[in-house]
């Protein structure tokens, strides 16, 4: 039975032994070539114990880039392994998800999805979805412009128009062509797709604002373009994986925030009460 890599196991494989130098990064000390044959066998002895397909994937990427640069190797330490492949397989109610996530925060959208679950079955059913009224929609949170599009997707679907499953023997740029063909869907809700609904391991958005953010706070970047920057370039061939992180950072710096905003609060209340 395949034996899923612990977060302990990780840890201690990446903070030990760093491949292409040949040392152990808890000393600094330079070891042998017979050591580092020796650990880099005791990596692929764990990688090769879990299963075939994304999560063995997942593990790869974890150790490939906390070898490519020390941002993203601090990230990879803080956040853990990353959980791309417990996200929703349903290919349908994966899309219709991006769709209603364009421009939103995440919670306002996992929100709105709730709604539309509540009414369109979860996950979403395209039956479901195409015969639920304009309006009924509209009153789960979701815009007219969207509403559109997620109806024309249920309806390409229902038509086979759309055959989502053939996705999986398309590469990235046949899938991003045919998807922004509808109406209400463009190049970022395509590549979304790609990373959470096909589990594609190297996508990235160069205009998610999210991943542009990170990559100035983090790399001190004021580069416009961040895949020109030389950036992205060094996450191939698992850029999904490294955006994936990306947001991870922000999400621990929204955290902090509301907790400053908080202890500033209570500051203030006992202020007040002295």
């Amino acid at each position: 039975m395949a034996r899923s890599i612990g977060d302990e196991d990780l840890r201690n494989l990446m903070e030990e032994y760093h491949p292409r130098r040949n040392w152990y990064r808890d000393t600094g000390r330079f070891c042998s070539r017979v050591c580092a044959k020796k650990r880099a066998t005791q990596i692929e002895l764990v990688l090769s114990k879990e299963p075939d397909g994304m999560l063995d994937g997942l593990r790869s990427a974890e150790i490939f880039l906390s070898d490519a640069d020390e941002v993203m190797r601090n990230l990879v330490r803080t956040h853990g392994q990353c959980t791309l492949d417990r996200e929703r397989n349903d290919l349908f109610h994966a899309l219709s998800e991006m769709v209603i996530g364009q421009q939103l925060s995440a919670k306002a959208a996992k929100t709105i999805s709730g709604r539309v679950a509540d009414l369109a079955g979860n996950p979403f059913r395209p039956e479901k979805l195409a015969a639920l009224s304009f309006e009924s929609l509209r009153l789960a949170g979701i815009s007219s412009k969207k509403v559109q599009c997620l109806k024309q997707i249920a309806e390409k679907v229902l038509s086979a128009e759309l055959q989502l499953d053939e996705f999986g023997g398309k590469c990235d740029e046949d899938v991003v062509r045919t998807l922004t063909r509808i109406s209400g869907i463009g190049r970022w809700t395509a590549e979304m797709f790609l990373i959470f609904g096909l589990k594609r391991l190297d996508v990235f958005s160069e205009t998610d604002a999210g991943l542009r953010r990170a990559i100035r706070m983090l790399y001190s970047r004021t580069d416009e373009d961040p895949e020109t920057a030389g950036i992205s370039g060094k996450w191939r061939p698992y850029r999904s994986v490294a955006s994936w992180y990306l947001w991870r950072s922000l999400d621990s710096l929204g955290a902090m925030s509301r907790s400053r905003k908080a202890g500033d609060v209570q500051r203030k209340k006992e202020r007040l009460v002295q």
